[in-house]
């Protein structure tokens, strides 16, 4: 979850070393105890049709950038996303499927 893969799976680095994200790495866990949002939706992988829910949470953070936590909870289990500096636009591709939760 936090290490930094090329397509062949080769490690590069620490995921915590892009672009500062190490200093609020403790902000990902928020994303599952207190998620702005929960979504849930079907998904194809490679071992067939998976019904994944994902939790969302958008912090904006002391330098006005935000960062977009997003855990997955799958049959397999848990898997992160992150990403930095996330507009409404690159947010919005991840509200796909049922809305379950929304914090107001």
């Amino acid at each position: 979850m936090f290490e930094q893969r090329n397509a062949d799976g080769e490690v590069l680095g620490l995921k915590a070393d892009k672009r500062g994200r190490g200093a609020y790495t403790l902000l990902l866990a928020d994303a599952i105890k207190e998620p702005d949002e929960i979504w849930v939706d079907w998904a194809a992988v490679k071992s067939g049709i998976v019904l994944r829910r994902a939790y969302l949470k958008r912090v904006i953070l002391p330098d006005g950038r935000s960062l977009l936590a997003r855990f997955e909870w799958t049959s397999k289990g848990w898997t992160a996303v992150t990403g930095f500096d996330t507009a409404d636009a690159y947010l919005s591709q991840f509200r796909k499927g049922a809305l379950l939760y929304r914090r107001k």
